[in-house]
C-alpha cells in the first residue's frame, strides 16, 4: 500500500503524537496499578489517591464546552499551543514550590 506524498509530510507527528497520547493516558490508569505504593510514599489515604483521576475527568468534563468554542474559533493550532505553553509554565512554577519544600524539609 502506497502512502500519498501528502500523507508521509504527517506520518511523523501523528506517529510522535500517537506515542505521547498513549503514554499520557497511561498515566491516568497508573493509580489502579501503583495506588498502595503511591499512597505509601506521599503519606496519604488511598482514596485520596483516586481521588484524583475523578476530579481530572471532572475538570475535564466542565472545560469541555468552553474549550470546544475556542477550538472552533481559534483553530487547533492555537489552543494546543496555548495549553501547552500553560501546562509549561505551571510546570516551572510546580518545580519551583516543590524546591521550597525539600529546602524547608515540608515534603
Amino acid at each position: 500500500m502506497r502512502i500519498p506524498s501528502l500523507d508521509r509530510k504527517i506520518a511523523l507527528p501523528l506517529f510522535v503524537l500517537s506515542v505521547t497520547q498513549i503514554i499520557g493516558w497511561g498515566t491516568v490508569g497508573l493509580p489502579a496499578i501503583a495506588g498502595r505504593q503511591m499512597a505509601a510514599d506521599l503519606k496519604m489515604d488511598i482514596s485520596s489517591v483516586f481521588a484524583g483521576g475523578s476530579v481530572l475527568y471532572v475538570v475535564m468534563g466542565l472545560w469541555a464546552p468552553i474549550l470546544a468554542r475556542a477550538f472552533a474559533r481559534f483553530g487547533a493550532r492555537r489552543i494546543m499551543i496555548g495549553g501547552t505553553l500553560l501546562a509549561d509554565c505551571r510546570g516551572d512554577h510546580t518545580q519551583r514550590i516543590r524546591h521550597v519544600w525539600v529546602q524547608r524539609d515540608f515534603y
